[in-house]
């Protein structure tokens, strides 16, 4: 989840308005000059879930931005993003449950976490 926060933020800082709209959009190595690698590696750059660690992936892109500039990737950039990383095999692979969002903060819980707001409800907590 912190690499592809890191990611988000390097590619809202030189590539976008916005946040990427799918991994694949930021595993994609940019078009437009420099040119070089994407903003994560290859194995996140997937589409659909995401199986790591034990943990199961869910990236979703939320709001696209109308009129902003295409992306130095060829990409549609969002407002914001959500980014969910369930165990494959809860209390095997993993017991807990977390969370992000554009605002980089890395939320963890016992049960999954469906969205994040602010301020944060439930019973999940930041992860020091």
């Amino acid at each position: 989840l912190r690499a592809v926060n890191s990611a988000q933020l390097s590619y809202s800082t030189n590539c976008a308005v916005g946040f990427a709209p799918t991994l694949v959009n930021l595993a994609t190595a940019p078009t437009a000059p420099p040119g070089g690698q994407g903003f994560i590696s290859p194995d996140l750059g997937v589409a659909g879930t995401i199986i790591k660690s034990g943990y199961n992936l869910v990236y979703t892109g939320i709001a696209p931005i109308i009129g902003a500039p295409v992306s130095c990737n060829g990409g549609a950039p969002v407002a914001s993003y959500f980014l969910t990383a369930a165990p494959v095999s809860p209390g095997t692979s993993g017991v807990r449950y977390f969370g992000t969002s554009e605002a980089q903060r890395i939320y963890q819980d016992s049960v999954p976490i469906t969205a994040i707001t602010f301020p944060m409800t439930g019973s999940a907590v930041p992860i020091k």
